[in-house]
């Protein structure tokens, strides 16, 4: 099924209808156009307070990010290096 579990940290995909409950972290390296398209699978298996870290994300397609996200996400922090951004969000609770 594309999920498979490594120390302790289950690695797949988020859209996956029925698996498992909500979900305190995503960790997820994409490039930005695919996090826009997945804000809403973000939203519907983060637990209430959980959060995401989204990387890949190139600083010239920033925009692309910031303007998609949802309101059940809040923008706890952004991390810059060498052209790339690191966006970390919260489900609100």
């Amino acid at each position: 099924d594309g999920t498979r579990w490594r120390g302790g940290v289950r690695q797949g995909v988020v859209g996956l209808p029925g698996r498992g409950g909500p979900l305190r972290g995503i960790v997820a390296h994409l490039f930005a156009e695919r996090h826009g398209e997945l804000f809403g699978a973000y939203v519907r298996r983060l637990a209430p307070g959980g959060h995401a870290l989204l990387t890949g994300i190139l600083e010239a397609r920033e925009v692309l990010v910031s303007e998609a996200i949802p309101s059940g996400l809040s923008v706890v922090g952004t991390d810059r290096d060498s052209g790339w951004i690191l966006v970390h969000l919260r489900r609100g609770r």
